[in-house]
């Protein structure tokens, strides 16, 4: 039974009175009868939030009611309003009734100083024959009750603290690596499409084309000096500002074909690739022997793979060793040939060990950057941010070229890359782009090395951001306000599928901000941060639930 009004105490007639309006008042003697039903129908406590109330306890004795909260003086409203708040709140939120009256006398401590005794005001009178009274619990089986923040804030915390530190223990030792790669791709499908780059053609030999070349001619290569030779000589009729062959060719041209050799030789538009030796089992592979002894116009064709075997970083230079003595790579020779006639020329930073192409820093990465732990960083290598668009670049079929055709517009002054995606050839590769549902197809080397090069000339000319991450500490503080959020939604939802539903709409949102930061240059670690969240979440519900049946 609860009272909120006025009340005073009638000196003469030693009895309390509750005032209904400014003519009618009541007492506890009108009030018997009804009172003692009440109370044989299980009614615990009563409070009169009005002013002079021990007189009211005094006759309310007699009729053995439980529990009373009284108010010994005179009250302000205020008062009056503030410790019915705070003592609603602590009670029905798991305090036993002695602590919540205490609570909300401990928060009126604050108002003694417009309100001088304010914690003083409110009693307890109590029937020492009756049994400490509690808040009745709702019996449902996906319902709990809600702690006080004063308690549960402390244990989200430490919770989400323990959760995190053992979340990043385990990232450190790379157990969560492939999870954080595959979230990786994820994002990397995910980006809006791009327009493919204009400043690159691809021209692909198909299998069709491999098989329309005389086998004699091709001598087991993807492509033969004749048909190479003519390739090389309609793509210079329309003046491309450089010329890559991505096919490896051990082999001297043939005699017949000096004009090719020529070119190979003289020509500083031509880029040819090779490979570096990695260990004694892959020898690698040499450089077209007429560019052998023109290191800047060879680059190796090396990329680091991921321990999935998926592409995701690029090396931008490294040190040369027999047979591919260049230490520039296939994608670094073709995209500085074309920035030089743009006035722009790569700049090695020291001691930063960082290259840079007009302003535009490409930083290298370490070891343990990201996702990653205990990569190897061989050489100056950065993270590859692949260009949402398919196809990269204006591609050709070696037909379309021979055939004539070709447009002065699809070559001039663009970056022209040979290869082959003939199947028979296993030159494919396996990147973010493979792994999708219901497609694993891999992509062709040539095509890779497109990529490449447009990251470096998207960079410096259209400002397209570069992949990087934050420190770690930044990660970790990352990780460790997911936990906090999945223990917050934990403490505020009773239902468990109220939970589960937030905690996927969490997800949901911690995806599509990662793919924001992403789509701007920014790795953030979507896998550990989900993982802490759901955990978080299971975590405080499961602590909270145990300490309310306590």
């Amino acid at each position: 039974m609860f009272f909120a009004g006025h009340g005073s105490t009638d000196a003469e007639a030693k009895s309390g009175r509750i005032h209904l309006n400014q003519t009618d008042t009541l007492t506890i003697a009108q009030l018997k009868n009804a009172l003692k039903a009440a109370i044989a129908r299980g009614l615990n406590l009563v409070i009169f939030n009005s002013c002079e109330g021990l007189e009211l306890a005094r006759e309310l004795g007699s009729l053995q009611i439980p529990q009373m909260i009284v108010m010994r003086e005179p009250v302000p409203d205020f008062v009056a309003q503030e410790f019915l708040k705070h003592f609603l709140e602590a009670f029905a939120y798991g305090e036993s009734f002695y602590l919540a009256v205490r609570e909300a006398q401990d928060k009126l401590q604050g108002l003694e100083n417009e309100f001088p005794c304010a914690s003083w005001l409110p009693v307890i009178c109590q029937n020492p024959a009756a049994e400490p009274l509690v808040w009745p619990e709702e019996r449902v089986s996906d319902r709990r009750p809600i702690l006080p923040s004063r308690r549960i804030l402390p244990l989200i915390l430490k919770a989400s603290l323990v959760i995190t530190t053992l979340a990043i223990g385990i990232r450190s030792l790379g157990i969560l690596q492939l999870g954080e790669l595959a979230a990786f791709d994820l994002l990397m499908r995910s980006r809006p499409p791009e327009k493919t780059d204009p400043r690159i053609l691809i021209v692909e030999v198909t299998e069709a084309d491999v098989s329309a070349q005389p086998a004699k001619e091709r001598a087991g290569a993807s492509l033969s000096d004749k048909a190479l030779a003519q390739t090389v000589k309609k793509l210079e009729r329309f003046n491309p500002r450089v010329i890559g062959l991505d096919i490896y060719r051990e082999n001297p041209t043939k005699p017949e074909y000096a004009d090719l050799a020529k070119t190979m030789q003289t020509s500083d538009h031509f880029i040819a690739i090779c490979k570096a030796s990695e260990e004694k089992t892959n020898p690698g592979v040499p450089p077209p022997p007429e560019v052998s002894s023109q290191i800047q116009r060879q680059g190796f064709s090396d990329v680091p793979n991921d321990p999935d075997n998926v592409i995701r970083r690029q090396i931008l230079a490294m040190s040369g060793a027999p047979p591919c003595a260049t230490d520039k790579s296939f994608s670094f020779r073709l995209a500085s040939r074309y920035l030089k006639n743009q006035g722009i020329e790569p700049q090695l930073l020291i001691p930063e060990n960082n290259w840079q192409f007009g302003k535009v820093v490409f930083k290298t990465i370490e070891q343990n950057i990201g996702g990653y732990t205990g990569i190897d960083n061989l050489g100056y290598q950065v993270l590859l941010n692949w260009r949402a668009a398919d196809p990269v670049a204006q591609t050709v079929t070696l037909k379309e070229v021979l055939n004539g055709s070709l447009t002065a517009e699809s070559v001039r002054d663009r970056i022209v890359i040979i290869g082959t995606t003939a199947e028979s050839f296993h030159d494919y590769w396996s990147t973010p782009y493979s792994s999708q549902m219901w497609s694993h197809k891999q992509m062709p080397g040539v095509v890779v090395q497109a990529h490449m090069v447009s990251q470096i000339l998207s960079a410096v000319l259209d400002n397209r951001p570069l992949l990087w991450v934050l420190p770690k500490w930044g990660e970790n503080l990352w990780i460790w306000i997911w936990c906090v959020a999945g223990g917050v939604l934990a403490w505020q939802l009773r239902s468990r599928l109220r939970l589960l539903i937030a905690l996927i709409g969490a997800i949901s949102i911690l995806y599509l901000v990662c793919l924001f930061l992403l789509i701007q240059g920014l790795w953030i670690p979507l896998f550990p941060s989900a993982l802490v969240l759901l955990t978080g979440g299971a975590t405080v519900a499961t602590l909270t639930s145990s300490q309310s049946e306590e």
